[in-house]
Order: structure tokens, then C-alpha cells, then sequence
């Protein structure tokens, strides 16, 4: 009895392990609807951003940026994982400019772009 009580327990454990780690390992692409973007600032050869996500829940993990034309686009990605400790949506981006000025700045999430500056 006592050998399937310990059995079960290791089970447990395992899945328990598992679990995190593919939480902790996984991230995803963050729609921009729930970003807010707090600071925008573009000079001749530096671009920085800084804002936080909406949903509470939500770790702030890193970005991808891709420079079309004079268009940037941007993906942030987050990860839900639930722990303890603080959880912080909040971002700061900082992109050194190849020289070609950018005119138009959008979030992305798959297909959807939403446009951030200059503002609409």
C-alpha cells in the first residue's frame, strides 16, 4: 500500500514538473489590442518604446521587430505562466536604426497589424 501511495506521489510530482516546464518554455505572440504603449520616441539613429500589457496575468518576454520598407513591425511576446512572485507586463524596446528613417510603427499578431505611430 505504502509503495502505491509513493507510486502516485513520484506521478504527481512528474506531471507537476512537466507542466512547468513547458509553461515556462512557451511563448506566445501578444495581441496588440491588449498593449498600451505609454512612450514613443524616434530620433536620427534610435528608437525606443515603452508601455505595458493589459492583461494582469501576462509576463512580458521579448519582442521580434521586421523593417519593411520604412515600416516596422513589431510582435511581443508573453507567457502566461502562473508562479510566485511579481508579474510584470510592462516593456521598454530599444532599436538602433540602420540609417533609413521609419515612418510607420504596428504591432503585429499573425495577419492583424494595428498601427501605433504616428498616431491615426
Amino acid at each position: 500500500m505504502k509503495k502505491k501511495i509513493i507510486y502516485f506521489l513520484m506521478g504527481v510530482v512528474v506531471l507537476l514538473l512537466v507542466g512547468f516546464a513547458k509553461n515556462r518554455l512557451t511563448t506566445y505572440t501578444v495581441n496588440p489590442d491588449i498593449v498600451v504603449v505609454n512612450k514613443i520616441m524616434n530620433t536620427d539613429h534610435t528608437l525606443a518604446l515603452s508601455g505595458d500589457l493589459i492583461s494582469s496575468a501576462t509576463q512580458y518576454e521579448g519582442y521580434t521587430a521586421r523593417k519593411v520598407g520604412d515600416k516596422l513591425y513589431l510582435s511581443l511576446q508573453a507567457n502566461d505562466l502562473i508562479y510566485l512572485g511579481k508579474r510584470d507586463g510592462s516593456f521598454q524596446i530599444t532599436l538602433q536604426e540602420d540609417g533609413q528613417s521609419i515612418s510607420e510603427i504596428y504591432l503585429t499578431q499573425d495577419s492583424y497589424h494595428k498601427k501605433i505611430w504616428p498616431a491615426l
